[in-house]
């Protein structure tokens, strides 16, 4: 396992669960969809988030405490998944659907490896000024993380659903790429999980058209 890995759950060991919660949940979705209609996995998601404030009430959720940046990322990404949904359901784009869950399950949770290679940077003389560009504990090494995987989904999801990358296609998904970035970026409490699926979508069908 990279020592990046290894320090990170030394110093946060409930962060690699949170993590691996993260990313199952979101692809957990997807794949109910392939079960069931966006109105019964809304309702499944609805009833799993009552289900999970209720257990966060009890304390039965306090082993996540232990994390980085404490949040109520949770539920907001169930009301993202439930309103992509929605949004899936008046346009029926799986294209756009895929690339909004993958910004969500896999450009958000590997921005967290930001921050191992902002802290080795900001040891480094000649990149002390890395150490100001920060917010809320998210880092500039993670949005550029963030940035590049999602600029690169973004054209394997086009090209995967027989697609076209022409020039101007390009154009607009490197925009849509820096606009989620700046969403993940400045995001506080977690509510990017709310709007980076959301924004994800309606920014790919702003692409494609």
């Amino acid at each position: 396992m990279p020592p990046i890995i290894i320090n990170m759950v030394k110093k946060y060991p409930n962060e690699l669960g949170r993590k691996l919660l993260h990313i199952g949940s979101v692809f957990f979705c997807l794949g109910l969809i392939q079960i069931f209609n966006p109105g019964g996995v809304a309702f499944i998601i609805a009833v799993a988030t009552l289900s999970t404030f209720l257990a966060d009430t009890l304390g039965y959720l306090d082993y996540f405490k232990n994390v980085k940046r404490v949040s109520y990322g949770h539920y907001f990404m169930a009301f993202g998944i439930v309103v992509t949904l929605i949004l899936y359901a008046m346009h029926k784009s799986d294209p756009a659907l895929i690339f909004a869950f993958l910004a969500l399950g896999v450009c958000d949770p590997l921005a967290v490896f930001g921050r191992p290679i902002y802290n080795r940077l900001s040891e480094l003389s000649h990149f002390h000024w890395v150490r100001k560009l920060t917010y809320k504990g998210k880092t500039v090494t993670g949005s550029l993380i963030f940035f590049v995987s999602a600029l690169a989904l973004g054209i394997l999801t086009i090209l995967f659903s027989h697609s076209n990358i022409d020039i101007l296609r390009l154009i607009k998904l490197t925009i849509a790429a820096i606009l989620l970035t700046a969403i993940e970026f400045w995001s506080i409490w977690g509510i990017d999980n709310l709007t980076l699926p959301v924004g994800a979508f309606g920014l790919y069908l702003w692409v494609i058209n």
